[in-house]
């Protein structure tokens, strides 16, 4: 059985097409991500701020202002931001600050951040006013505000593009493979020979679903490596993040993606068995790599307190839950992670059994021709 998969491996690894598409490719859609997020995250922007805004909240913007922040303070700011200025201004209308502009999305972060700054300013002043009065002691309470995304990380934004990233590659990683083991062989009609040898169908199929598996983990295990390294480089705060993230939780996270991967996988050969050429293989797996996103962006819509069971037994929302938990969620139990990985595997073990019976025909083994 060994030897039948180093063979299978071998082949695979002399067709360079595969060997690119598997490795290379994935790689290089992290590097052009990465750095598309991070490009939009610390593009320069020009900000303008109205002279008439208090001096003070003035002073704050610019001692707690970001690198890649521009900022001007003018008294003709609806006249320049009009004619091109800025990005967006912040502007004095009665007791009212407004952020106008064309917002970019460097800009929607940075007025984000701005209004921080003015919550932040607008409490410590009013704490400053009712100690002067002398009624902190006895007078009404003044609550503070606060964001607290629930655990050591940030916004979900870090979840957000590990996840997509990551979904990404595992669907891509993998298919070069499985379109060459199955609808390949088929394709160029070397299956039949192939089937001649003193082994079991049983054992074949085996050993090719295993290196379709292992292409797929290996493509899935190097984007997520390289997409932290890369964050980390990148993003200063994502450092802080991952330090703070228990070795426990790393190997969940490493069981899972093995789960999703071999789902993936599992995929791939089942849609291998269905066609008979390397094309129509990649246009019918084309759908699923498109499903597959829609697990960040209900990540993304969905409140982590409102998480529920039923979500950790639908891929690809299970293992996306997972990468924002990892990411600083931190609101999954050790039961939700053995939840999604069991419920995984179950799917998996499902298609394997059904794969299996379909090589066992020659329609599927050797194609419809």
């Amino acid at each position: 059985m060994m030897t039948m998969i180093l063979k299978e491996m071998k082949d695979t690894y002399r067709d360079r097409r595969t060997v690119f598409f598997t490795t290379a490719i994935p790689m290089i859609s992290v590097f052009a991500l990465v750095f598309f997020f991070s490009f939009f995250n610390t593009s320069d922007v020009h900000i303008g701020i109205d002279e008439n805004i208090d001096a003070g909240l003035i002073e704050s913007f610019q001692e707690e202002q970001q690198e890649h922040w521009h900022l001007t303070v003018s008294d003709t700011i609806n006249e320049e931001l009009l004619d091109g200025a800025y990005d967006f201004a912040i502007v004095l209308e009665g007791n009212t600050l407004t952020a106008r502009g064309d917002f970019g999305n460097s800009g929607m972060r940075a007025a984000q951040q701005l209004m921080e700054m003015w919550i932040d300013y607008e409490r410590e002043s009013l704490d400053a006013w009712v100690t002067s009065q002398g009624i902190e002691e006895n007078g009404p309470s003044i609550y503070e505000w606060d964001r607290d995304f629930l655990g050591e990380g940030g916004d979900g934004s870090m979840g957000f593009m590990l996840a997509f990233i990551f979904l990404l590659t595992v669907a891509a990683g993998g298919l070069p493979a499985a379109a060459d083991m199955f609808a390949g062989e088929k394709e160029k009609r070397t299956m039949e020979p192939l089937l001649m040898i003193p082994l079991s169908r049983a054992r074949i199929f085996f050993a090719k679903s295993m290196v379709v598996f292992l292409y797929t983990i290996l493509s899935s295990l190097l984007s997520v490596v390289l997409v932290i390294v890369l964050m980390m480089i990148y993003f200063t705060e994502v450092e802080q993040i991952l330090a703070a993230v228990p070795l426990s939780k790393y190997i969940l996270l490493f069981l899972a993606v093995v789960a999703f991967s071999a789902l993936n996988s599992a995929l791939l050969v089942w849609f291998s068995l269905l066609t008979d050429s390397y094309k129509d293989m990649q246009n019918l797996f084309s759908p699923v790599s498109i499903v597959w996103m829609i697990g960040p962006f209900v990540a993304m819509i969905v409140p982590a307190t409102a998480w529920s069971s039923w979500m950790l037994l639908i891929p690809p929302i299970n293992i996306t839950l997972v990468v924002f938990d990892f990411a600083g969620a931190n609101v999954l139990t050790l039961g939700d992670y053995v939840l999604t990985i069991s419920s995984t595997m179950l799917i998996v073990s499902v298609i394997y059994m059904i794969t299996n019976r379909m090589f066992k025909k020659d329609k599927y083994a050797l194609g419809h021709s």
